[in-house]
């Protein structure tokens, strides 16, 4: 009997690990998507009244990043700061200010944010301004791309257009959890529990 308590202990404490495996032996998976191919040309000197904003839907939950390709026009910049928004509709998910001293031309800038969004199908605007006086100032790239739904550019003049994007990407992170630890371990707990009718019951004294 003593055994039969010991391997119902065991099957048990096999299960709790299965689970306690399944849920720290985690790993991240991302995805990262491009709103066009390649970029061609700017979208117009940045100010901090003329913004150019992308507005875009995201195809998954897990929304964790949003970079844009910045561009300096090819000169060293010393002054001023460039500002990435994030919204979400009408509210501010995430924004950052990055010196412009420290930006390189035409490369990617990224805007992380806190939290994964639950964001599958949700439409997401991108707003890029800059307070930078010196030389050309700075701008952002753009370049051609298929009509789609939920897709606009604004462009820092006002020009409106669909037919046209920022060179944005946008990641999405998905947490994957440790499976095949748990069904080994509830495997090896219905093994053992599929032993215990093989211990027999403790015999009844003969009465007479």
């Amino acid at each position: 009997m003593e055994k039969k308590k010991l391997y119902l202990i065991l099957c048990l404490a096999l299960a709790v690990l299965g689970v306690v495996f399944f849920l720290t032996d985690t790993s991240e998976t991302e995805t990262t998507v491009s709103l066009i191919e390649k970029h061609t040309s700017g979208a117009g000197r940045l100010s901090e009244e003329a913004a150019a904003s992308q507005t875009f839907t995201v195809g998954e939950n897990g929304l964790k990043a949003v970079s844009v390709m910045v561009s300096t026009y090819n000169k060293k910049i010393t002054e001023g700061t460039l500002t990435l928004s994030l919204y979400q509709g009408e509210t501010l998910v995430a924004r950052q200010e990055y010196p412009a001293a420290e930006l390189n031309n035409n490369a990617f800038l990224s805007l992380e944010l806190k939290e994964k969004q639950a964001s599958a199908g949700k439409s997401y605007t991108l707003t890029v301004q800059a307070d930078c006086e010196q030389q050309k100032g700075l701008t952002v790239r753009l370049g051609d791309t298929e009509k789609q739904a939920g897709m606009k550019l604004t462009l820092p003049d006002g020009t409106e257009t669909e037919e046209q994007a920022l060179n944005v990407r946008y990641t999405c992170g998905k947490t994957v959890y440790g499976v095949m630890d748990l069904m080994t371990c509830l495997l090896i707990a219905l093994c053992f529990g599929a032993a215990l009718p093989l211990f027999p019951g403790k015999e009844k004294a003969n009465v007479r």
